[in-house]
């Protein structure tokens, strides 16, 4: 009789699942399009707004969740506010134009763990998603400037 299969191989890690809102279909598609292409990644929803974005956050509960902050409906910081007030488990990365040290350190105080650029390179958004599903955080150096004591 042949040995079974060892169980201890290298097994295949589960993809990191991720919800992509933004209200530009453009920007949702190339996204997609890039993380898809990348090996670890499964984009297992859309939104355009806020809403929508919360409705599928909540029901499908994605590793990782990458929010515009201005969506129509609710911005991204509101569907934070909520999956906090939820004790939601799901790791935010907003995905933003805003540089401004405001909305930053709002970001921050409401537990964002990722904030990336819209101007950044897809590897910075993966990296940024890879790190957030794995407990971590992830900020772009320019905005870890924005962090610093002046």
């Amino acid at each position: 009789m042949p040995d079974p299969p060892e169980t201890d191989s290298i097994q295949e890690k589960a993809p990191i699942t991720v919800l992509l809102a933004d209200d530009n279909p453009l920007l949702r598609q190339s996204v997609r399009m890039a993380l898809t292409a990348e090996h670890g990644f499964q984009v297992i929803a859309e939104a355009a707004s806020g809403e929508e974005a919360l409705r599928q956050i909540l029901a499908l509960l994605p590793d990782v969740a990458i929010l515009d902050i201005d969506m129509p409906g609710r911005d991204g910081l509101a569907v934070v506010r909520e999956l906090n007030r939820v004790s939601s488990p799901v790791g935010i990365v907003i995905l933003t134009l805003h540089t401004g040290m405001d909305l930053f350190r709002e970001a921050l105080e409401m537990g964002i763990r990722g904030y990336v650029l819209k101007g950044s390179a897809v590897s910075d958004i993966a990296e940024g998603v890879r790190r957030v599903a794995a407990g971590g955080t992830y900020f772009r150096p320019e905005m870890q400037e924005l962090q610093r004591p002046t």
